[in-house]
């Protein structure tokens, strides 16, 4: 169909890790958007949390281009995928596959604007600061602060 009776399309959303060896597509809306603070997150983002959209499996596409996607347990029915040329995570899941569940980094996308996180999870493990940072003073680009 075309035209006024065409069914709305999917809107489809496109990413790559920071070498662009994995490249990342999400097709339709994510079933979550969540700042995790789980302590393997704070570790192998870097930071308080990592921000992570999440998917049924079939929405999601990662396109190796490099043989380059590599992945490692994070726990006994976990694995974490990553790109072994830049080191950028790309993917979370578990290995029950009636979960029907990836997870993959709201950095990784071209244009995440629209992807609002709504929610935290692993608020125990957050830093007390992470609530104290509207405060700080800011720059719109890298500049020494005083």
């Amino acid at each position: 169909m075309t035209g006024c009776c065409a069914p709305p399309s999917e809107p489809t959303r496109h990413g790559a890790c920071l070498c662009g060896a994995v490249r990342v597509t999400l097709t339709g809306a994510p079933t979550d958007v969540t700042l995790c603070h789980c302590t393997t997150c704070q570790k192998s983002g870097g930071g308080a949390f990592m921000a992570a959209v999440g998917a049924r499996l079939g929405q999601v596409t990662l396109e190796d281009t490099a043989g380059t996607l590599a992945y490692w347990r994070s726990g006994p029915a976990t694995q974490r995928g990553f790109c072994a040329r830049c080191g950028t995570p790309v993917a979370f899941h578990q290995d029950d596959a009636a979960r029907d569940r990836i997870t993959v980094w709201r950095a990784l996308f071209d244009d995440p604007s629209d992807l609002v996180p709504t929610g935290q999870i692993w608020t125990d493990s957050r830093p007390d600061w992470v609530c104290r940072l509207g405060g700080l003073p800011g720059r719109p680009k890298h500049a020494r602060l005083p």
